[in-house]
């Protein structure tokens, strides 16, 4: 097919697609607009007709309060006798109602109603003389005596379709004002009855151009079509009308019309218009060239003629004569981008599957070690998903450049036979090939050069983020022969050490292959365990150190999987964290210790707290308070009652995340434990800045304190996080010297198999509190 042709197929539905979009957005804006000019109108005149009928109300309650009020009235009342009166009447009511002549009325009423149900007095703006009132004018009267009522209103609609306005007062013969309830018999109703001419006029016209009827209600109304409208009359009356969509339709239909003509003329002129440009600048011209071209491939002539014109067709003529050259240029350029990271400018995987086989043959040839060093960085992903992809493809630029100059230093050993060669093989992981002599500590210097980069996180110019690399290490020969093995059993060591810790370095061996191997097993039955078949949970008692008695037990995880038998949860707990499954284990802990605490408050006490582990993993995801905030009021446990114990090197992982979750854990009533403390790196005064509210001391760092020379240090220890309102619980409490020892220093609780061992909750129903009578007796030596 030409490219004429194939222009024109390609243009025609492009223009069309094009327009017709603009169209469907300019109909869907018109529309809109259309819409809310009929709103606009219908708000008006309902403003309007709302405010004509509020001036035909006022008009009357003017009205009969002017005819209520006037002399002729307490004379009518008050002299009966007087044949005179009724004449007096009427012409005062005639010459109130000149005066009200602005509120336009085809009709006019008034009469005076004794209780007994005869009209008195009856004035009706009409040409019958023997005018009587009427029958709804009547049952307004009544109505208002039943109720009880001293004035009231109301609107009716006559035979005619016409609205009649009802307002009535009842007043005293004797005053012509507010009747006495002792003296009903005096008591007489002044009633007026009027037409809303005026008001009736704008209803029809509004009904007629609306094409649906006005609706009075007491209450304000539910509005429900695309143009319904309302108006309050007064405090109780609302003017509704929910117009027909189709009042609109004949507008919308001369738009669409319009706009479908626009769009057929506007494509027909633009598809000639553009036809004729690319003929005339594009087919034509490539025409020539392709002829050209053809006469020089030929060798009719030796180079393109008219290829120097200052146009796209010569450009494209000169770009053929170089074609050659930039392809070249563009082989090689490819063949670097293919062997290169575009972030970082390492080597890639690519070309550390060519390098690492090279380095193989040069070490087997040069009988020297080739180390493989496989890398990868810890808490990458979530300093990724908190600060942004981008700020995460900086921190690996920065990591790789410290990398680089940090293995190019000029100090580098004698005994590196070859540069060292780093590559990213993938996201946050790096791999540094090391060829050395035996017997080197080459691998020991650059393993230490890397953890020194990252001992306390990783800081660059955006600052300091708390990323360290594991760091997995095969040699050849020893560890493998191949580049696939080498590659596997680095990465066997790499995982390993992401295991033992932070910033760690594992080599590989047959033992650490079956730790993995282990890990690996470990992992698997975690992904697949039934949680309410394999786990189990114990509690070990918690003891005041003043009364002795239990006050709280703690949650311990018990695992007995049928694959692997009993599982020590030092064992799969990191493992769970690890690999993304401790909140489905967190969240069955939580449950089920929720569940069981009543029975646990049955065997101590109504006071008895139930403390809970939670993952320092966890204190990472959104949602954790909400959690245990639902759990805690489905299974009715006051919060107060819940201890929630974390480790305490949580906070040089989770800073800001970890202390927004413990405030609103605070906030909601959990008791915050920091669990281990001792372990870690943190100092007590750093520990004492954090929202916690005891602190958990673990039995490691007891036995120093209590096993050395440092036993008094222990007290002031335990004053010091007193004074700031957070209570100590010593853990691991297995003699009665050690518990002597603690309660000597002030210790708030205490805890170990001294007092209690982890036992399942029907073991704990079988048993008192634990050992109060010893606990009271050495409390009352040292005090």
């Amino acid at each position: 097919m030409k490219l004429g042709k194939r222009a024109t197929l390609l243009i025609l539905p492009v223009l069309l697609a094009s327009y017709l979009l603009a169209g469907a957005g300019i109909y869907l804006v018109q529309k809109q607009t259309i819409y809310q000019h009929a709103q606009g109108r219908l708000n008006l005149s309902m403003a309007e007709l709302s405010a004509s009928l509020a001036g035909y109300i006022s008009f009357t309650e003017s009205y009969l309060l002017s005819t209520s009020s006037s002399e002729a009235m307490l004379h009518f009342l008050t002299e009966p006798d007087n044949r005179y009166r009724s004449l007096r009447l009427g012409a005062q009511m005639e010459d109130y109602l000149r005066r009200f002549q602005r509120h336009h009325s085809d009709y006019l009423a008034f009469a005076l109603v004794p209780d007994s149900g005869r009209s008195e007095f009856y004035f009706e703006s009409s040409p019958d003389p023997f005018a009587e009132p009427s029958p709804a004018l009547l049952a307004f009267v009544r109505s208002l005596r039943q109720q009880q009522k001293q004035a009231d209103w109301t609107l009716t609609t006559g035979p005619d379709g016409r609205t009649r306005i009802i307002q009535g007062q009842r007043l005293d013969r004797r005053t012509a004002s507010a009747p006495l309830a002792a003296r009903q018999e005096q008591i007489i109703t002044a009633a007026i009855v009027i037409e809303p001419t005026e008001f009736d006029r704008l209803r029809q016209k509004l009904e007629h151009s609306m094409q649906a009827g006005v609706e009075f209600s007491p209450q304000p109304p539910a509005l429900s079509g695309p143009l319904a409208a309302s108006a309050p009359v007064g405090n109780n009356l609302y003017l509704s009308i929910d117009p027909s969509p189709g009042i609109v339709q004949e507008e919308l239909r001369r738009l669409q019309e319009s706009l479908l003509i626009g769009l057929l003329l506007l494509t027909a002129c633009s598809t000639l218009l553009l036809l004729w440009l690319i003929r005339h600048y594009i087919t034509q011209p490539i025409n020539h060239l392709e002829q050209g071209l053809h006469q020089v491939i030929s060798g009719e002539q030796s180079q393109l003629s008219g290829i120097g014109d200052d146009n796209e067709i010569g450009r494209l003529g000169q770009t053929f004569q170089t074609l050659y050259a930039q392809l070249s240029h563009a082989y090689k350029q490819t063949r670097q981008q293919a062997v290169i990271d575009p972030l970082t400018g390492l080597p890639n995987r690519m070309a550390f599957s060519e390098q690492i086989v090279q380095a193989l043959q040069q070490a087997e040839q040069h009988r020297h070690q080739l180390s493989l060093l496989s890398m990868n960085l810890d808490n990458f992903k979530y300093i990724n998903d908190k600060y942004g992809h981008e700020f995460g493809d900086q921190l690996l630029k920065a990591i790789a450049l410290q990398l680089g100059n940090t293995l190019q230093h000029p100090e580098s050993p004698a005994s590196m036979t070859h540069t060292p060669l780093l590559v990213r093989l993938a996201s946050d992981e790096f791999a540094l090939l090391l060829e050395h002599s035996a017997g080197s500590d080459l691998v020991y210097q650059q393993t230490t050069v890397i953890q020194n980069l990252f001992k306390d996180g990783f800081t660059f110019e955006l600052g300091n983020y708390p990323i360290t690399m594991g760091i997995g290490v095969a040699t050849y020969p020893e560890d493998g022969n191949s580049a696939n093995e080498l590659v596997a059993n680095a990465e066997v060591a790499m995982y390993q050490a992401k295991t033992i810790g932070k910033n760690q370095v594992a080599f590989y061996s047959r033992n650490l292959a079956m730790k993995i191997r282990r890990t690996k097993d470990i992992e698997q039955e975690l992904k697949i365990l039934d949680e309410d078949q394999e786990f189990q949970l114990v509690y070990m008692p918690i003891v005041d150190g003043k009364t002795g008695m239990t006050v709280c037990c703690e949650a311990l995880l018990r695992w007995n999987s049928p694959v692997l038998g009993r599982v020590p949860p030092d064992e799969f707990i990191p493992i769970a964290e690890n690999c993304g499954l401790y909140a489905k284990i967190d969240h069955w802990v939580v449950e089920r210790a929720f569940r069981d605490f009543p029975k646990l408050q049955g065997c101590f006490g109504n006071q008895t707290k139930v403390a809970i582990n939670l993952s320092s993993a966890e204190l990472g995801m959104p949602g954790v308070d909400k959690f245990l905030l639902e759990m805690a009021s489905r299974y009715r446990l006051p919060t107060r009652h819940i201890e929630i114990e974390i480790t305490e090197t949580y906070k040089a992982e989770y800073s800001l995340a970890a202390d927004a979750l413990l405030k609103r854990l605070r906030a909601a009533g959990f008791t915050i434990v920091i669990d281990d403390f001792g372990t870690g790196y943190t100092s007590l005064l750093q520990m004492l800045e954090y929202p916690v509210d005891k602190v958990k001391l673990d039995r490691s760092f007891l036995e120093r304190l209590l096993n050395t020379q440092q036993g008094e240090l222990l007290q002031p220890l335990i004053a010091l996080c007193q004074l700031q309102g957070i209570r100590v619980v010593a853990e691991g409490v297995e003699n009665q010297a050690q518990a002597d020892m603690l309660s000597a220093a002030g210790c708030d609780y205490l805890q170990g198999y001294w007092f209690g061992k982890p036992s399942f909750l029907d073991e704990l129903s079988q048993e008192p509190s634990v050992k109060p009578i010893e606990l009271a007796k050495f409390r009352q030596r040292h005090q």
